[in-house]
């Protein structure tokens, strides 16, 4: 989306994607549905007859799933190309237990090795590439997970109330929430460890607000769990989240498995929500740009995460400045082209 405001932008996409109002980029919708489009080779010609078409200067390729297409077509148009990676795969599947990582590893290491350059949305995860990939510095870059927003929006007092309305929450007491895809075993998890560690701790401490727990596919069995307790409540699928982004006071992150940025903390900071996270659910995340709007905890500290909680609730914060000027989708995208720019310089020069 940013990077069409700067650049004639083409997305080759999948079948089932439609184009938006006022879109500044063009869409191709001929990848096909399904696994299948991750078969290695299958889309090459798709990609070379749009990017020739387009007479496209580089090819970026989303996670390095599709690399061996998006190289063998860019050899064939003899420009170069590049991954952005929104996490390192191998160490996320390697934290669930699946014996298979070290060939994904080994098939990350090569499409990054053979990318002109690679945008990592954590330094942590580039400086990862560097070393363990036998990278070039010059072949990794930082790209992070971004905002749109510029600086931290106002409260409206008026769509609290029509949410609490909506979910019969009590709107005087305090509103935490979590948010996740929650048939993902880490969010899953996340899930167990508000029920069962921070939900009853927090009762110790007098709590009387209402934990929300947002996303689709939360099993039958923590669903019933959770319409047998007072204080939280299963809110399923949420069609706008702006309502609760007005509404909440905290965002509650305590996961403890799961690789690369959880990117629902940088979107609950950007709209002014503070946060209590575990070490795990804060990786990639640099707290020098939030100050007091991120709480970290110890993974498995459930004693200090309700702590941090109470804190949270007892003081005023307003996410900074600095968090938006990092975290912007502007600056983030020009220093993307930045960078492609002088690949194709050395390219050509």
């Amino acid at each position: 989306m940013h990077l069409g405001k700067h650049c004639d932008d083409l997305l080759l996409c999948t079948q089932n994607n439609s184009i938006a109002p006022n879109t500044p980029f063009h869409i191709v919708e001929q990848i096909p549905n399904g696994k299948i489009r991750y078969a290695p080779f299958l889309i090459t010609c798709k990609i070379y007859k749009a990017a020739k078409q387009g007479q496209a200067d580089a090819l970026l390729c989303e996670h390095p799933y599709m690399a061996p297409s998006v190289w063998l077509a860019a050899r064939m148009l003899k420009i170069p190309w590049f991954i952005r990676s929104h996490n390192i795969e191998a160490t996320r599947f390697q934290s669930l237990g699946k014996i298979w990582w070290p060939l994904l590893f080994a098939f990350e290491k090569w499409a990054h090795k053979k990318a002109a350059a690679s945008f990592f949305i954590t330094l942590e995860d580039a400086q990862f590439a560097l070393k363990k990939y036998n990278l070039k510095s010059n072949q990794i870059a930082h790209a992070p997970f971004g905002t749109s927003l510029q600086k931290a929006p106002l409260k409206n007092a008026d769509r609290k109330t029509t949410f609490c309305s909506e979910n019969d929450i009590d709107a005087s007491q305090p509103i935490l929430y979590f948010l996740g895809a929650l048939d993902y075993r880490p969010n899953e998890e996340a899930v167990e460890n508000i029920i069962f560690e921070i939900y009853p701790r927090m009762l110790q401490n007098n709590f009387k607000g209402t934990i929300l727990i947002i996303g689709k596919g939360l099993n039958p069995s923590l669903q019933a769990t959770i319409k047998a307790s007072k204080h939280i409540r299963y809110v399923g699928f949420v069609n706008s989240l702006s309502d609760l982004f007005h509404a909440a006071d905290i965002m509650i992150n305590p996961m403890q498995t799961g690789g690369g940025i959880k990117t629902k903390v940088i979107e609950a900071i950007a709209n002014n929500i503070k946060v209590v996270s575990t070490e795990n659910g804060a990786n990639g995340i640099y707290k020098d740009k939030i100050g007091e709007q991120l709480q970290i905890v110890a993974d498995l500290d459930w004693e200090q995460f309700c702590k941090a909680i109470q804190y949270h609730l007892s003081i005023a914060t307003a996410t900074t400045a600095d968090f938006y000027a990092y975290y912007n989708w502007e600056a983030i995208t020009k220093n993307m082209l930045a960078i492609m720019k002088q690949h194709l310089n050395l390219k050509n020069g």
